[in-house]
């Protein structure tokens, strides 16, 4: 390199060193192909640690069952609008009739949507199996919630109960 070049260089960092103090602020250092390479292993790397954890987000998303899914498996039935209802199968705590006559609770959940009116026939049978009587009930459910109702036939012949006829219409206004 020619002694004048290598002044001009000097002469060039001063200048530049001298205008940066002015200034307050660094001289830009020349970007390393090093630097550069690390950056962009970093890069890659967290988009790796990244993509995994949504891939296992999605996978575990997958196995976890729907809540209507786990409602059917718990002996829920729906009545093809959202409305699930089924015979209280935990311990309910229903009251015992002496002399006669049967109590069973009866459990209702308005999953997607409110209940609304909801009606309910229930077959009062015999120790043979013969319908004896016919209960209806009629109440209003809310969205979100569980209601439990106690069908009871106080006839002294009566041994057991089955559900008849469901439905639960509510008029949603938009």
């Amino acid at each position: 390199m020619p002694k004048d070049q290598q002044i001009d260089l000097s002469t060039s960092l001063r200048l530049q060193r001298l205008v940066a103090e002015v200034d307050g602020s660094r001289p830009a250092a020349p970007a390393s192909g090093l630097g550069r390479f690390i950056c962009f292993g970093l890069l890659c790397l967290g988009l790796g640690f990244w993509a995994g954890a949504e891939h296992a987000r999605l996978r575990w998303s997958g196995r976890q069952p729907s809540e209507r899914e786990g409602l059917a498996a718990q002996g829920w039935r729906q009545d093809g609008t959202g409305v699930f209802y089924r015979w209280c199968q935990e311990p309910c705590h229903a009251p015992r009739l002496y002399g006669g006559g049967v109590v069973k609770a009866f459990d209702v959940k308005c999953l997607d949507r409110p209940c609304g009116d909801i009606q309910m026939a229930f077959n009062v049978l015999d120790a043979k199996g013969a319908v004896i009587d016919q209960l209806t009930l009629r109440e209003r459910g809310l969205r979100g919630e569980t209601r439990r109702f106690l069908v009871e036939s106080q006839r002294p012949e009566a041994a057991s109960l089955e559900l008849h006829a469901f439905s639960a219409r509510a008029r949603v206004e938009g």
